[in-house]
Parts: C-alpha cells; sequence; structure tokens
C-alpha cells in the first residue's frame, strides 16, 4: 500500500501511523488493563463513543450502521448464544478421558 504513495514523506507517514496502531496501541491497552480493569472499561467506551462521533461528519448512515454493528455484536452475540446453548448436544466417542468404575463385590 506504502507503495502507492506519491512522496517519501508520505510513505514515512503511512509507516509511523501503522506501527502506533498496530504495535504501540495494543501494548498501551494492555498496560491499561494491567493497570486498571474499570479504567479499561471506561477507556473503551470512549473509544467506541470518539469513533462514532468521528463518523458522524463522514456519514450519518455509516455511523448508525457502526453503532448498531457494534452493540449487535457486543450485547446480541452473547445472548443468542446462552439462548441457544439449550440446543447442544453431548457428543462422547473415544477423544474423552477414561474413567474408573469401581465394582463392589459383596
Amino acid at each position: 500500500m506504502a507503495s502507492l504513495l506519491q512522496t517519501n514523506q508520505l510513505v514515512f507517514a503511512f509507516i509511523s501511523f501503522s506501527l502506533e496502531c498496530f504495535a504501540l496501541f495494543p501494548l498501551l491497552c494492555h498496560n491499561i488493563k494491567v493497570l486498571s480493569v474499570e479504567l479499561h472499561y471506561w477507556a473503551t467506551w470512549v473509544m467506541f463513543l470518539l469513533t462514532v462521533c468521528l463518523l458522524m461528519p463522514l456519514s450519518k448512515l455509516i455511523a448508525l450502521l457502526y453503532f448498531g454493528t457494534a452493540l449487535l455484536l457486543t450485547i446480541g452475540g452473547p445472548l443468542w448464544f446462552l439462548a441457544v446453548q439449550r440446543f447442544k448436544n453431548q457428543m462422547s466417542g473415544p477423544w474423552d478421558l477414561a474413567t474408573v468404575q469401581v465394582r463392589m463385590h459383596s
């Protein structure tokens, strides 16, 4: 992707931004989570709402779709997973751990 850029400065900026996003930002998030789980939750919500606010000037439809998809995946997905757990079939086979059966003779 960097090869499509016209100047060396743009390539440098692109590579620097990529390193920040994909190498340094996950380290920051991990350190925040180690420091305080509650702070990590707040930082996640702030980043989510900031993303929605930054998408609004571009397109209200895209911002709404992002908001709805994120909520569906974080709330609807786990709730659906819990709802379908009752339909789960228990399979047993040779991959199961062996159980010892002790028989008492009288």
